[in-house]
């Protein structure tokens, strides 16, 4: 089945997962409700060497809607590669540093991040 695809009356392409309509206010879509309030990654900050690595957990203020799983994801793969699980594994020193993002499974509009910052050995 192919995702919903709506073109607002603003010129904005919106991608809806499949059979879930967007409402349109005014000319503004948005997403019915989830249910999802917030998402939050503990520890904030991890400081690892290249080639150690750091677990992150994440958070799920679901509200009513009882869904709380996540997707995790790096900001940067070439630096920082984060599984499924949260567990972040540094590739190469970081100058700026990458994050490790939980991404609520039904609700890609709430998502929290940690800094993953890699040293040298």
């Amino acid at each position: 089945m192919r995702p919903n695809i709506t073109l607002s009356t603003i010129g904005c392409l919106l991608a809806v997962a499949c059979g879930t309509a967007p409402t349109v206010n005014s000319g503004i879509a948005s997403l019915p409700n989830t249910g999802i309030n917030t998402v939050s990654v503990a520890p904030a900050i991890g400081t690892i060497k290249v080639g150690d690595t750091v677990r992150f957990t994440a958070a799920v203020d679901a509200g009513s809607s009882g869904a709380a799983g996540v997707l995790w994801a790096s900001s940067d793969p070439a630096k920082v590669g984060v599984d499924g699980d949260g567990l972040a594994s540094a590739l190469v020193v970081t100058v700026q540093g990458a994050a490790a993002c939980a991404t609520a499974k039904n609700d890609a509009g709430k998502k929290g991040c940690a800094s993953v910052v890699v040293v040298a050995q």
